[in-house]
């Protein structure tokens, strides 16, 4: 059974649980449970079904007073992106060439660059910490305004934009830059809601009936643990509710 266990890296050679095996584990519990275990809060919401739940849920944030945005890691992409969108264009293969370097920027980021040139990512990361809020806000109205930006990461907005900014030490999106580039598994997983209220920065993970799933169980523990981030799970409730508002929560 331990061998078994070993073989597909559940356990180690003294019969204790890998990491591979905990989140294996954590799997097989109930949501509230899951929540439990990696040590984050879980509420409830009221919800009307027929709405979308990552909208819906943000739309509730929204009346409480938070700006923020529902479309996982994009909104911290694009941020990243901003704060270093001329030093990604000067290292696009596309440089200096006839195809639009900065077009190329704008919509890869640095993740495509550390698949092309590695090298190149120190650069680029040392920029971040320099660019002031005036080229930041400027560079994330560029990005947001491809279509296929919209498309890709719908509800992205400079408000969010400088929000982020506002709460966000530099230092932090340059170790998360960091982080992305060098496991590019860590773009799966992020919670669903980015959000900020008084220059405070937290995450939510919307859920109607499912659990945590596994990247969620690799990549929550792992922002915590790079940048202290707040983090929790709501999970919305069916509720008889004829005008689709969100409903008080608990």
């Amino acid at each position: 059974m331990v061998k078994a266990l070993a073989a597909r890296g559940l356990v180690d050679e003294d019969a204790r649980l890998t990491t591979l095996g905990r989140i294996t584990a954590i799997q097989s519990l109930p949501l509230k449970k899951q929540c439990n275990s990696i040590a984050i809060t879980h509420s409830t919401l009221l919800w009307e079904s027929t709405s979308h739940p990552e909208k819906y849920a943000h739309f509730w944030f929204a009346q409480q007073g938070y700006i923020g945005s529902y479309c996982e890691g994009g909104g911290f992409g694009a941020a990243i992106k901003a704060l270093c969108l001329d030093e990604l264009e000067r290292n696009s293969i596309f440089y200096n060439t006839c195809i639009d370097a900065r077009e190329d920027a704008c919509l890869k980021g640095v993740v495509v660059l550390s698949h092309i040139e590695k090298s190149r990512l120190e650069g680029v990361f040392k920029r971040i910490v320099k660019t002031t809020k005036t080229e930041y806000l400027a560079a994330f109205s560029e990005i947001i305004s491809y279509n296929m930006t919209q498309e890709w990461y719908p509800g992205l907005s400079l408000d969010f934009a400088e929000a982020l900014f506002d709460a966000v030490p530099k230092e932090h999106f340059e170790k998360l830059a960091h982080w992305i580039s060098t496991d590019h598994s860590h773009r799966n997983g992020w919670p669903d809601l980015t959000l900020i209220k008084d220059d405070r920065l937290r995450f939510v993970e919307v859920k109607t009936t499912d659990k945590l799933h596994h990247s969620q169980l690799v990549t929550i523990p792992a922002l915590i643990n790079e940048i202290g981030a707040d983090i929790s799970v709501l999970q919305l409730t069916h509720a008889n509710n004829s005008r689709g508002m969100p409903q008080k929560a608990r």
